[in-house]
């Protein structure tokens, strides 16, 4: 009697292990040759939007741009706002996308939709309308980039989750985050050229139709590989469409109450809050170089990306040979160690902390794939979603290290930062090691 009341006696963290392990099985079951496929879909597609990011990533192209249409200097950071607030949308898309067969239609409209708005504004700006009306199309393009976004990377994140295995999901990250950034080096390249006065022919307002007008067949191709994608045909019973509500309320409190979830987003909060030392990081080169830091600019984004591509490798192969929690736990002593080379180091070696920021940036790739490891395939888009939530908590840190700078210097910035990332080094080596490493 005692055994058999013991064999119904399961435990949540055992229903838990044998649920993702069920689901690790699952995705190892896929041929070889549909994971390899959704691999080159992944890695192609973020190579494209790398290559994109210098007018997709919404900050100096839009700003300087809304600037010299005549707005104030609020009006220009309208769309970066924006974009982070879209964010929310993520919550929307994990209720709307139920359905597996709906997850590559999705990333796929996703794509072709922030082609679509580029091409757009590019034509406003090459034909003679109204200022108003151009700044107007750039709110639009940064609010599409922002929903699109969001939308494309969650249901992205479920595919790779049900596809693949927990060893070839870390190979597909270091192939694409190991190269991907090379491609961001070579587009900030081709607009500084563009916009810099280098192309003769390229004059205002053209060059910045130029510059987003490169962006529709940049998306349009990677649109066009994601409808490559193998998605495996899901169960009636699994795709059933909740009310909304106990869907979003009863799911976050469900998504909290998990012991695993709850250090995964206060860690990546944390973590995130100790990274922002950045931007103060930089200011810092006139105290530890002894000069202006406009001059290091092109060396500070030069380390930024080559730390991101090395990063990528080893984090990637990281993930392969030890598992998510290891991944996000390497992005989180980089953080750290970054803090301490600016504490330390002074002269010209103070720019390799560079190279450390751009290696632990990749927390935003590392975080959310140690949540796809510990979500059921069904709650994968609920979940996410409620993690990058956190981006518009995490966008107000910034502003925070700029204030303790003016109120205790640039030093207490970074102890604070310092003890931020060990406090969230902590909360990360407290996480539970899931799913259980497969060779």
């Amino acid at each position: 009697m005692a055994a058999h009341n013991g064999s119904n006696s399961i435990s949540p963290q055992e229903k838990d292990a044998a649920h993702e392990a069920s689901a690790a099985e699952t995705a190892s079951q896929i041929p070889i040759a549909l994971q390899r496929r959704n691999l080159i879909c992944y890695a192609t597609s973020r190579m494209l939007l790398y290559l994109a990011a210098p007018v997709t990533y919404i900050d100096v192209m839009h700003g300087t741009l809304i600037d010299k249409l005549g707005a104030s200097t609020t009006v220009a950071n309208l769309p970066v706002s924006a974009f982070m607030y879209m964010t929310l949308f993520g919550v929307v898309v994990a209720w709307l996308v139920p359905y597996g067969r709906l997850l590559r239609p999705v990333v796929v409209a996703a794509f072709s939709l922030n082609a679509f708005t580029g091409a757009v504004v590019a034509l406003s700006l090459f034909l003679p309308t109204t200022p108003n009306l151009k700044i107007g199309l750039l709110m639009v393009h940064a609010v599409v980039l922002g929903a699109s976004g969001i939308t494309a990377e969650i249901c992205t994140w479920e595919i790779l989750g049900r596809t693949m295995s927990e060893q070839r999901r870390g190979w597909t990250l270091a192939f694409a985050f190991g190269v991907g950034p090379l491609f961001a080096v070579i587009g900030s390249a081709v607009v500084q050229a563009a916009l810099g006065g280098n192309i003769s022919w390229l004059t205002y307002p053209n060059d910045y139709a130029a510059c987003f007008g490169a962006t529709a067949p940049i998306l349009g191709t990677a649109a066009l590989i994601a409808s490559a994608y193998y998605v495996p045909v899901l169960s009636q019973a699994a795709q059933q469409r909740p009310a909304f509500v106990p869907y979003v309320f009863g799911g976050l409190w469900d998504f909290l109450r998990q012991r695993r979830f709850l250090l995964l987003v206060v860690g990546y909060i944390i973590v995130s809050a100790a990274w922002f030392v950045y931007t103060n990081a930089s200011l810092n080169i006139r105290e530890a170089i002894g000069v202006e830091p406009k001059q290091y600019v092109g060396a500070v984004q030069g380390l930024r990306f080559g730390g991101k591509m090395l990063g990528g490798f080893l984090l990637g192969f990281i993930a392969a040979r030890w598992g998510a929690k290891a991944a996000a736990l390497g992005t989180t002593l980089f953080t750290i160690a970054g803090i301490l080379w600016i504490l330390g180091v002074h002269d010209l070696p103070y720019l390799g902390a560079f190279a450390l920021f751009g290696a632990a940036e990749l927390m935003g790739v590392y975080f959310p794939n140690y949540c796809v490891s510990a979500s059921k395939p069904e709650n994968t888009k609920r979940n996410l979603s409620f993690l990058y939530l956190t981006g518009m908590l995490i966008g107000l840190t910034p502003a925070l290290h700029g204030l303790i700078v003016d109120l205790a210097g640039f030093r207490a910035s970074f102890l604070a930062g310092l003890v931020a990332g060990i406090v969230a080094l902590i909360l990360v080596l407290m996480l539970p090691y899931r799913p259980p490493r497969r060779r």
